[in-house]
Parts: structure tokens; sequence; C-alpha cells
């Protein structure tokens, strides 16, 4: 059985508007949850925002209107991470319990329904990803494994159908390029590595970090780097106190970022990649200019840490989640004053 949903939203709602006075963001709702803000992700289809914390899930139908938000229990000891189908119709959760057990759902979206399950008896899953070409189910865990899972028609039981040692610490990120071709995973070892999704090769690895690697996020319109396509471009934020470029299939850092002296935990690009938004300990967020890394603007939203940062599909909102259990939407027009 999946989540139950309920209209009792427990959320806090400043309806006040508070003005930020950067002429692009100011913060429309902030809604207080109960425990620390995991995972921040929209809808692919509908725009609506969706979050967890360690043990409910959040469907927000508006993000300018918290009173809108769902809440969900699950039966799962701890939820770690979430991710959409490329259809918007499935949603994954993974978790389990640290270093005991690991459990992954496929929940039919927006009822709830469980239509598939997994778990395994040594770690938690800590990352979960759909290859968004064929919809196949990737996951990343605290045992430093990556695994490959299929639904069998008929069953409800997932099937693992790969796995190997990806890293030598708990796997941070996991994301897939537009295409499918290629996985990137970011690790507690600071490691990045490249793999090709047909026979799962390691193609590239990068150890310039010197801090654990939190997030990864790969710059929207660029792609294999052929004559018609600019390179695939990636953001990698880290505990090193730095945001680092890459260009990962060409086996090439770009560029360090460093915006400020705190841990940056999340990065996300604008759909338009002409901006990237990166955040972590000290509550602020940094707006970067993606082409020359100028800061544009930094908003301080508190001194809770924010752990995930994510701009809506068609780029009209920012979200954030932190540690004290805050969302904090954004309307973002991209007109600089």
């Amino acid at each position: 059985m999946g989540p139950q949903w309920s209209n009792n939203s427990r959320v806090d709602v400043n309806r006040t508007p508070v003005s930020i006075a950067v002429g692009v963001l100011s913060l429309f709702f902030q809604a207080s949850g109960a425990g620390p803000i995991q995972k921040i992700l929209w809808h692919p289809v509908d725009q609506t925002l969706v979050w967890h914390d360690h043990r409910q899930i959040r469907h927000q139908a508006s993000p300018k209107d918290a009173a809108s938000t769902r809440v969900a229990e699950t039966s799962m000891m701890r939820i770690r991470d979430l991710a959409f189908d490329s259809t918007g119709e499935r949603l994954a959760i993974a978790g389990g319990q640290p270093g005991e057990w690991g459990e992954i759902e496929i929940l039919q979206w927006p009822s709830g329904e469980r239509l598939f399950y997994a778990q395994r008896d040594d770690d938690w899953f800590t990352v979960v990803a759909f290859n968004p070409q064929n919809d196949g189910l990737v996951t990343g865990g605290a045992d430093a494994r990556i695994s490959i899972w299929k639904p069998h028609i008929g069953q409800t039981m997932l099937h693992r159908e790969h796995t190997w040692q990806a890293h030598s610490d708990s796997i941070m990120e996991i994301v897939w390029d537009a295409s499918g071709s290629w996985l990137l995973s970011a690790g507690a070892d600071h490691a990045i590595k490249c793999w090709e999704a047909q026979t799962w090769a390691l193609q590239r690895g990068f150890n310039e970090h010197t801090g654990m690697v939190h997030a990864l996020a790969l710059r929207p319109g660029r792609k294999d780097g052929s004559s018609k396509n600019p390179p695939m471009e990636m953001a990698s934020a880290s505990a090193d106190q730095s945001i680092r470029i890459w260009q990962p299939i060409r086996g090439r850092m770009v560029r360090i970022v460093r915006p400020s002296k705190n841990r940056f935990l999340c990065v996300s690009y604008h759909p338009s990649g002409r901006w990237l938004a990166a955040a972590g300990e000290g509550g602020e967020i940094h707006l970067l200019d993606a082409d020359s890394d100028q800061e544009i603007h930094t908003l301080q939203t508190d001194q809770a840490p924010v752990f995930t940062l994510s701009f809506s599909p068609n780029g009209k909102w920012l979200a954030a989640g932190d540690d004290s259990g805050r969302v904090q939407s954004y309307p973002f027009s991209g007109e600089w004053p």
C-alpha cells in the first residue's frame, strides 16, 4: 500500500509577501514542515511542487498557495530521495533504515497507489532516478553501489538487473543526461564519475574536489559536444566550499567558483541554461550567470542550511528547502535590474 494522502497539510503559511528588494525575486510564501527538507522537485508536466522530509511527502498544487498542500505518510522508515519519471505519472521513493535495510517504492501519481516495491537487507538507498528515455530506474546507496532496476509485467516486485561498486563511500547524487546515454554520480568519497549507459563502463573519473560532493546539475541545452551542439556541462556542489563546472564527456574541469566560504549542498540550473543557483550552509542562495560565473545576487533566506534547490520546468519559480523544515518559493522573471 502506498502513501495515504491527507488534506490536513500541517503547514504554517506566511501569507504576506516579504520583499527581498532585488527586482527579480521576492519571497511569496514559506511553509514549515516537520523536519529538514531533503529534496524538492517539480512535476514535469503540471508544474506542481513536491518535497519531502524524513517521513512525509508533500504535494502542493500551486506555488502561490501553500494552503493547497497535501501530506502523505508512507510506511518507509526514512525517505531519502524522490524522482518523477518523464511523464510525471510515476514517483519513485528511495530510503530505508541507515545501516540496516533499503527500500524503493514506485507510486502511481497523484493517487499514491503503490505499483512496485523492492527491499534489500544491508543499507539504505540514498538516491534514485528514472532514465529519461526508457524510464528504467537507477539507485545509489550508502554501500557505494549503483543498481539498475526493472519492473516485470504482472509482478509488483522490482528486479535488480545490474549492480556495481561505483564509489568508495556513500553515493550522494546521480543524474542522467537528457538522452539517457550517460549517468553521472557523486559521492562522499569526493569523487565524480561518468558512466556509459549501454555497458555501464566507467568513462571518466574526477577527483579534484577535496570534500564530499553533495549535488550535481547538468546544464540544459548542452549535449555531446558535436559540431551542432556545445559540450555537455555540469555543476557540482561540495563541502570544500566550491562550485565546480565540468565538461564530463571531454574529461575537463572548466572552472572553480567560490561565491562564499560556506559548504555548498545543492545546485540547480534555470531551464534556459542561462543561470545557476547554488546554496548550502549559512542559508544563502547565490544566483550566478552560467557563462561568466558572475554573481548576480545573493538571497539571505535564514541561517539554516539550504539542502535542496529547484527551478520549475517553466523557469518561473525557484524553490528552496532547508534544515528547519521550511520550503520557500520565489517568482523568477529573469529580468535583472
